[in-house]
């Protein structure tokens, strides 16, 4: 992969994630609340409960590992930021005058967003991608569907809203390749 690719990799793999969140929580916040307690949130409230009252009983092998995985995480975002470069976040940003709450975004708009953000951002897309795995990212591309426009080139609105309905499906090869590209600049 060559840095345009990677250039075009990081804008579409970095608004995937955000726009994901952003029309999760659109739809959370269309969603009705129940006005009864549903039988999975009355299993879930005993199971919660039940811990509670045997916390002996508790299997904690779904911890194991955490410590390690936060303190790399901590490593990371400590190295992002001490190396003083833009982050993806900073650049492009979603205001209120934006968007209603609850409405979905403008898919249009962020990407214009992104794309005006290349100036700003190309220190940090420089040193990501310097720091990326590129045989874990080559691998994860490798899973991807044939017949959507490439991540590595410049995507249109609706190319991009087609890869973000992929993303919120949870596809693995997606996930991965967002989540890869996505590692040399951690979340603040």
């Amino acid at each position: 992969m060559d840095n345009k690719a990677f250039e075009y990799l990081y804008l579409h793999a970095n608004s995937i994630a955000t726009l994901g969140f952003l029309r999760g929580m659109a739809r959370l916040i269309a969603m009705p609340l129940p006005t009864e307690p549903t039988p999975g949130m009355i299993a879930f409230a005993e199971a919660i409960e039940h811990q509670m009252q045997h916390p002996e009983t508790f299997n904690w092998s779904a911890f194991e590992g955490m410590d390690q995985d936060a303190d790399e995480a901590t490593r990371r975002r400590e190295e992002a930021i001490a190396s003083g470069l833009p982050f993806f976040d900073q650049q492009v940003v979603m205001t209120e005058d934006d968007e209603e709450e609850g409405e979905m975004p403008d898919i249009a708009r962020y990407l214009a967003r992104a794309q005006a953000a290349l100036v700003p951002l190309a220190p940090r897309i420089i040193d990501s991608f310097a720091r990326v795995d590129h045989v874990a990212l080559a691998a994860a591309l490798a899973t991807l569907p044939a017949d959507l426009p490439p991540l590595t080139a410049a995507l249109s609105p609706a190319g991009l809203e087609r890869w973000i309905e992929l993303y919120e499906s949870n596809h693995e090869g997606l996930c991965k390749v967002v989540e890869e590209t996505r590692r040399p600049e951690p979340a603040l």
